[in-house]
């Protein structure tokens, strides 16, 4: 299933360039944009599938204009 985040606004400025950034299997970080889905209010984002069992660790990052 796609990774969804909810990515609030602090500070009052705008949210810009959110990225989910994953590593499948300690073989080096990877990026994707991921897209606002307004029915939801979050970011979503896919991770391609990896062979089972694999490890993939994640996190989000966002910019703000």
């Amino acid at each position: 299933p796609p990774v969804k985040a909810k990515v609030p606004d602090i500070g009052g400025s705008n949210v810009t360039n959110v990225t989910l950034n994953y590593n499948p299997g300690l073989t080096g970080w990877q990026q994707v944009a991921m897209t606002f889905e307004p029915a939801s209010g979050k970011y979503i984002g896919d991770i391609p599938q990896q062979p089972a069992g694999t490890i993939v660790w994640y996190y989000v990052s966002a910019d703000n204009a």
